[in-house]
Parts: C-alpha cells; sequence; structure tokens
C-alpha cells in the first residue's frame, strides 16, 4: 500500500473564497493557549506549517484537548464542502487510523493567529481487484 492523499484543504481555498465572496469561511483564529501548538512564538515566518498523528492529539488534556478536536472537526467539515463531498475525510475519529496524518498550515496576521488550510494523508486501498473467471 502506498501513501495517498487522502483530503486536502489548501489547494481548494481559492475557489470556496470565490463562492462565498471572502476568506473568513476558510480561516479560523485560535486562541491562547493553542495558538503555541500552530504558530511558536519566536516563529518569524509569515506561515507555519504543523504534522499531527492520533497521539500528538491525544497528548492534549482538559479543554485545549476538547478545543483542538473541535478545529479539527470544523476545518474538516469546510474541507468535505469545499470539494463538494457528501463524507467527512477529516475528523479526530478518522485520525484514529493508523499511519493517519494531518498537516494544518497556520498564518500570523499581527497578533491574531488563523489556521488556513489542513492536508491529511494516510494509507489508503484505492483500487479493488475482482477475480473473473474467464472459463
Amino acid at each position: 500500500m502506498l501513501r495517498s492523499l487522502v483530503g486536502s484543504e489548501m489547494c481548494i481555498r481559492d475557489s470556496i473564497n470565490a463562492e462565498y465572496g471572502g476568506d473568513q469561511i476558510c480561516e479560523m483564529e485560535v486562541h491562547h493557549p493553542l495558538t503555541q501548538s500552530f504558530m511558536p512564538p519566536n516563529c518569524a515566518a509569515e506561515y507555519f506549517v504543523t504534522s499531527w498523528d492520533a497521539a500528538a492529539i491525544d497528548r492534549f488534556r482538559g479543554a485545549d484537548r476538547k478545543n483542538f478536536i473541535e478545529l479539527l472537526e470544523v476545518m474538516g467539515q469546510q474541507s468535505m464542502e469545499a470539494q463538494g463531498l457528501r463524507q467527512l475525510l477529516t475528523s479526530y475519529t478518522k485520525m484514529q487510523i493508523p499511519d493517519t496524518r494531518v498537516y494544518i498550515a497556520a498564518q500570523r496576521i499581527k497578533q491574531r493567529v488563523l489556521l488556513v488550510g489542513i492536508l491529511k494523508m494516510g494509507t489508503k486501498r484505492l483500487f479493488v481487484r475482482v477475480n473473473h473467471d474467464t472459463g
């Protein structure tokens, strides 16, 4: 099995912006203390990408864990809508599948940190072979 992209939001951002007339639908502001999880305070870059698997998410406790999962669920829902899908591809539940990882892009604008994109990767069987008897 090969690793494959199983959900993406980042490349779809422009199309959803055009449809809804602005970028606010794809961005979510992160509030302290989760801010440092997505954009280190000493990071000089405008954008920063973090990588998460189920174990990393499960290291959060209490309200931080609940808030992280909620952010992931909302971004997964936005990704599903942007791609015109009928099924949610990115969620905390889907992160429990072994070898699944989600990359989250954050952008700093002044003192605010916005989540602007997700990319989920994992091992996936993309094709099913059926044996047909010819004889």
